[in-house]
């Protein structure tokens, strides 16, 4: 019975290690230095604290959008006039899509934000799911001694 509510307060532990994520915390130093690289590479998963630095790697360098404020240097001027020859028509079609283009790249702006601050929590997430990994197989690890030396405790007993 106490194996199972010890089995029990550690599952809970490992999910809540796994559910931090949905704060958007970052995991801190000492605990990625101990778990994802010390601790892990003992239970023979791997350094997983290698995994977030090569995510950031890979990310590319800052999106610098073209400057349209050269092509929005058409003179308002001309607007005003009532000859509406082919010249004009064009002046004022060129002005109408340069507006355009720039609400265009507002918006591309701030869905590229978005997008980035997405990737940024989605990274978070998959650094707190293999802590909770780690956790798990330290508390797996844990139940097996505990079982087993029980056993073997109550079997010399008999």
């Amino acid at each position: 019975m106490i194996l199972m509510a010890v089995s029990l307060g550690m599952s809970v532990f490992v999910m809540y290690a796994c559910d931090s994520s949905m704060g958007a915390r970052t995991i801190p130093d000492w605990s990625r230095k101990v778990f994802l690289k010390y601790v892990a590479t003992l239970l023979l998963m791997g350094d997983l604290s290698k995994q977030g630095m090569a995510e950031s790697a890979d990310c590319q360098g800052e999106y610098s959008p073209p400057d349209l404020t050269a092509l929005n240097s058409v003179d308002n001027n001309k607007h005003n006039d009532n000859n509406t020859n082919s010249n004009d028509k064009a002046t004022l079609a060129l002005h109408h899509l340069v507006d355009n283009l720039q609400c265009v790249q507002q918006n591309l702006a701030g869905l590229l934000m978005h997008a980035r601050r997405m990737e940024k929590n989605r990274a978070l997430e998959r650094e707190w799911r293999s802590l909770a990994k780690v956790l798990d197989r330290i508390c797996m690890l844990l139940y097996l001694v505990t079982a087993t030396s029980c056993l073997i405790a109550f079997a010399t007993e008999a």
